[in-house]
């Protein structure tokens, strides 16, 4: 799955037209799709960082054991904790703001049906997801490479 193709998705939804039952169904969905642009483009950097693109059937493997690696609950927790990484550019900051964020959003989404949507305020979730995807993508390798390994690896102390 493609990030900017999730988040064409979740515009989409959003964006359609008609209104009750239906309406509220799609924003949600819009914003649970959203967070998965989100945790698509980590786990999508996790892989081609860490293992690499490559076209031998092994290799192709090991990337998408290192894409499926990616912990939802761990990812979040560590990108809570920003003092860990305040020395990494500050579109990884943002990144991670935007997906401690989306997470709890697709939660109340997902699993709570007293929960209302506004649709400026999901779209406004799916633009800012993109930016942040954006910006995150364009951070130099080495700096997203060191996000990711804070991401995946515990430390031995």
């Amino acid at each position: 799955m493609r990030a900017a193709d999730l988040i064409a998705v979740a515009r989409l939804l959003a964006q359609a037209p008609g209104g009750g039952t239906a309406q509220e169904t799609r924003l949600r969905r819009a914003v649970s799709t959203a967070y998965y642009a989100l945790f698509h483009c980590l786990s999508e950097n996790c892989a081609d960082l860490l293992a690499g693109r490559m076209k031998d059937k092994r290799r192709n493997e090991e990337w998408l054991r290192v894409y499926r690696s990616l912990n939802h609950r761990k990812a979040r927790n560590r990108c809570r904790n920003q003092a860990s990484f305040a020395q990494l550019p500050q579109p990884i900051t943002d990144f991670a703001e935007q997906f401690v964020e989306l997470q709890r959003l697709r939660h109340e989404a997902d699993y709570n049906p007293a929960a209302s949507f506004e649709p400026a305020r999901v779209m406004q979730n799916i633009n800012d997801s993109e930016a942040r995807i954006r910006a995150f993508n364009a951070v130099p390798a080495a700096a997203r490479r060191a996000f990711v390994l804070y991401l995946l690896i515990d430390p031995a102390y």
